[in-house]
């Protein structure tokens, strides 16, 4: 019997209540909380869709396409304003492409039109499929299954967030309830109206109980729900980590290889910047670099790690960790003109917090150094506002008895040479680790080091530079890279975590001009350790250049410094792991359990509740293969389209390294491409001859001393699609699509 609509109403305002939980979780990704308006607006529609249906008795066909075209029109209306084509075209946008915007994003995320789209979808698809449930059946608290999906995949597009997810956690619950003791006791009712007495008595004890319940609840929730066992037993999956990053600086030049670069000749002289700032700030950062090879310092620890990750951010930068900064200092705010900068990096007066530019930069930031980077290079004349956390200026007596960050020597230390492993044992020797080490090698190379610019000082910091440069520590002669990155080594070597950083060092009496000009020859480089109470202390290194030597001395210093030997040469590459393949007859466990689901719904159940109780997680399930084809096609496309030849080339063997992934197949980062083939062609022998091909041109195009040319590139995609293929030629459909949904190619990033 259908509900009395009086009674109906009230069940919908639940029903749209609980279909609102999952939107509150965008607020952990969105800047504020001004969002909320566009799922409230949803809710309401859907809700009026779900009472006209059951009042005009609408099949379940009509009612579903009377809410996809309300869904469309509200949707175009609550975004944009009017039914524009514009305001079509940006719904349409946010529908199809803003979930990976977003996933692609730092947060806090601006509120835009796209994203907006997602939590209106959202809580529209949980009202929809509690609506229809509610029609179909009169199980107590079973409408809550459509916004309950929906909850689980808003979790895929937020991150954790104790506070929102706690009030989540206890709303869904709270109105689920509700939810089911409402129905329940309309139930009730419905029945006693048809009986002789109506038991009022136990009604009455029913309410009393049901009140205690929900009290209970929302009292215990928050506070027993974290500390249940097993409640911190797993890390939550965080989606975004298993992306590929849109933008990767280590593929742009190291910013402390440029540094000569702009100080010599006229370039010094020329302003790359103005800056208006309310009071003088010295230090500009450009790029810090943590990561070192043995060959050159980058921004970034490496490509697999967080601190590899350059994604968009919008005005609003992620709060920094107080161990990065000192909190107390005050931020500064300045207005910023690129005049001739001629790179990708944003200088910025510290650690930013907020960014604006009225020619909407495409601005991409790295949450774990501060690094904030354009994908390409700034326009000249582009202006932008920043308000960020200045670096502290910090002295040797305010960091006494001051805790330093201590950091063993990685494996990227592994082959440096003994010239440069003695020369640090030396210098620290007896010394208290810490602000100690870092004194005693700061005062080594400003007290005993010359400060030359000229051609006999070539640019490079490898291992092999640095063992030139530090080859007799009574001598030292060179300009700031080598000084930065010999003094980011030592430390290193001494176990203290050092990082190197390129910026702007900008005279005090320069600030008295309005506005600021920063030339080309004010690029310096020095280096940081991270101090407790102070966050990041910047260290200057290179002596000025007032300690320049003779240029006889100069000479006799670069021609006369014995070479050290080279490091030892890598351990051979492993050989592509072989993890053992699955039981055949696991992949026929899948049907057998559709069978029980299908078993499970029973009789009694209409049709219709099991439609949308299997077509729910079948949406979920389609929205998450969409995802995952499209980022797997977004990959191939920019692999295969990528400006340079050489670039297409060894995306090619990507692809098919991906298709490898695909089927449990690792091969290590070291092996070589004809290793891999190999390796790999005792499991596929019908593609040896095709993947061996493939992997010889790649080698060939990576050593040869001429770059490859369009050809050379369009040929290894084809050879890669033959590959593809005959890895496919044996296998059912079902292992085709299967491997075609693996997400582990998207776990690995391209080499």
């Amino acid at each position: 019997m259908p509900l009395h609509l009086t009674g109906l109403a009230v069940v919908v305002a639940l029903l749209a209540a609980l279909s609102l939980v999952p939107a509150i979780g965008f607020g952990s990704v969105l800047a504020g909380w001004s969002f909320l308006w566009a799922p409230i607006v949803a809710v309401v529609a859907a809700g009026a869709v779900t009472v006209f249906a059951q009042w005009r008795r609408l099949l379940v066909g009509e009612s579903i396409a009377l809410s996809l075209v309300m869904f469309l029109l509200v949707g175009v209306v609550a975004i944009g304003g009017s039914p524009t084509p514009a305001a079509v075209s940006t719904f349409l946008h946010g529908l199809v492409d803003g979930w990976a915007e977003l996933l692609t994003s730092f947060a806090p995320a601006d509120v835009t039109p796209t994203f907006l789209v997602l939590p209106y979808t959202l809580a529209w698809l949980g009202m929809l499929t509690g609506g229809e449930i509610l029609r179909g059946t009169t199980t107590p608290g079973l409408p809550a299954l459509g916004p309950l999906v929906m909850l689980g995949v808003s979790v895929l597009f937020s991150i954790e967030n104790r506070a929102i997810a706690i009030t989540q956690g206890v709303a869904a619950v709270l109105l689920t309830l509700v939810l089911g003791l409402v129905q329940q006791a309309q139930q009730r009712t419905t029945r006693s109206d048809l009986t002789t007495g109506s038991s009022h008595r136990w009604r009455g004890r029913g309410l009393v109980a049901a009140v205690a319940l929900l009290v209970l609840v929302v009292a215990l929730a928050p506070v027993l729900g974290p500390r249940l066992p097993g409640a911190d037993a797993n890390p939550r999956f965080e989606l975004r980590e298993r992306l590929e990053p849109p933008f990767n600086p280590l593929n742009l030049p190291s910013p402390l290889a440029q540094v000569k670069g702009e100080l010599e000749g006229d370039r010094a002289e020329e302003v790359v910047l103005r800056v208006t700032t309310d009071e003088p700030v010295r230090r500009w950062p450009v790029a810090v670099m943590g990561s070192y090879d043995g060959r050159v310092w980058t921004v970034a620890e490496s490509a697999d790690s967080g601190a590899g990750q350059y994604r968009p951010v919008d005005t609003q930068f992620p709060a920094v960790d107080d161990g990065e900064v000192d909190l107390s200092v005050d931020p500064v705010e300045a207005t910023v003109q690129a005049v001739d900068l001629r790179d990708n990096w944003l200088p910025t007066p510290g650690w930013p917090r907020r960014l604006t530019s009225p020619d909407e930069l495409d601005v991409r930031y790295n949450e774990v150094t501060g690094n904030v980077v354009l994908p390409q290079r700034v326009p000249d004349g582009a202006t932008w506002t920043v308000t960020a956390v200045p670096r502290v200026e910090v002295d040797d007596e305010a960091m006494a008895g001051v805790d330093v960050a201590l950091e063993e020597a990685g494996s990227d230390l592994a082959a440096v040479p003994p010239v440069l492993r003695t020369l640090a044992g030396d210098l620290v020797e007896g010394l208290d680790p810490g602000w100690e080490q870092v004194a005693a090698i700061r005062d080594l190379l400003l007290e005993d080091g010359y400060y030359d610019l000229s051609p006999e000082t070539p640019p490079g910091h490898s291992f092999f530079h640095l063992s030139r440069f530090l080859e007799d520590p009574e001598r030292i002669v060179g300009f700031e890279e080598q000084y930065a990155a010999s003094a980011a080594v030592l430390g290193r070597l001494a176990g203290v975590g050092v990082r190197v950083v390129v910026g702007y060092d900008v005279p005090a009496e320069r600030f008295d001009d309005r506005p600021t000009e920063i030339r080309a020859g004010d690029l310096s480089a020095w280096v940081e350790v991270r101090a407790d109470g102070f966050g990041w202390v910047p260290v200057d290194v290179t002596p000025t250049d007032e300690s320049a030597p003779e240029a006889s001395e100069a000479t006799q210093t670069v021609e006369d410094v014995a070479i050290p030997n080279p490091p030892p040469p890598p351990p051979p590459p492993p050989q592509v792991e072989r993890p053992e393949q699955p039981p055949v007859e696991e992949e026929s466990e899948e049907p057998e359990e559709d069978d029980e689901d299908e078993a499970a719904t029973g009789p009694n159940l209409p049709i219709l509740v099991a439609g949308v109780g299997i077509g729910m997680p079948l949406l979920a399930l389609g929205l998450f293969m969409a995802v995952v084809l499209a980022l797997k096609a977004r990959r191939r496309r920019r692999r295969e389209h990528a400006p340079d030849a050489a670039t297409r080339l060894s995306g090619a063997w990507e692809e098919l390294r991906d298709r490898f992934d695909e089927r449990g197949l690792r091969a290590t980062p070291t092996a070589s491409p004809r290793e891999v083939a190999f390796a790999v062609a005792d499991r596929f022998p019908s593609a040896r001859g095709v993947m061996v091909d493939l992997a010889d041109r790649v080698d060939r195009g990576a050593f040869h001393p001429l770059p490859p040319d369009d050809e050379t590139a369009a040929g290894a995609w084809t050879l890669s699609d033959e590959a593809s293929r005959e890895l496919d030629r044996d296998r059912s459909t079902w292992e085709r699509w299967r491997a075609r949904l693996s997400v582990a190619p998207l776990r690995r990033k391209d080499t």
